[in-house]
């Protein structure tokens, strides 16, 4: 397995701890945000006062925001709504067609975005096959969708150490 395709550009404890300037000087004007357990917790409509902050700097310095989701559920508009942000949903990640197209629909192109999201399998690997800047934040919540612990979690937990060396791990 070529590694490379899982590992994130950055590395944060959180959304509210990315790095706003840090973007801005890579050329990124267009931020795609996974939803659950990165801007929310798992079935929360709640958004936590730190992300909503980090939301209105980031716009503030000019980048856009887009919730992007697997999920198909109304409370992905909702999140969206509350950190003025766009939203779209079904984009099934790792897959990159959707996000191709959403690229296109705003007006933007890969090497103006980033993706931020809490998985190296759906958030980073979409990111890195797109070309597109990944950064990866720590999960909010371990309560997740039965198929994200059994899949996802579990090989997370197999390619840890190859993804993340000892003196590069930050979990």
């Amino acid at each position: 397995m070529n590694y490379k395709t899982i590992t994130p550009d950055l590395v944060f404890e959180s959304l509210a701890q990315v790095d706003i300037e840090t973007l801005k000087n890579r050329g990124i004007r267009c931020a795609f945000l996974d939803l659950d357990n990165t801007v929310a917790c798992w079935k929360s409509r709640y958004v936590r006062f730190e992300a909503r902050k980090w939301a209105q700097a980031a716009k503030e310095a000019g980048i856009t925001l887009y919730i992007v989701t697997n999920s198909t559920k109304p409370r992905a508009d909702e999140v969206a709504a509350r950190l003025g942000a766009g939203c779209f949903k079904d984009v099934r990640k790792p897959g990159t067609r959707r996000l191709r197209i959403i690229m296109r629909q705003v007006g933007t192109n890969a090497s103006h975005c980033v993706m931020i999201g809490d998985q190296l399998f759906t958030d980073v690997l979409a990111a890195r096959r797109l070309g597109m800047l990944s950064v990866l934040v720590s999960p909010l919540s371990r309560k997740e969708w039965w198929a994200t612990k059994v899949f996802n979690r579990t090989r997370e937990r197999l390619v840890w150490k190859k993804v993340f060396p000892a003196e590069k791990r930050a979990r």
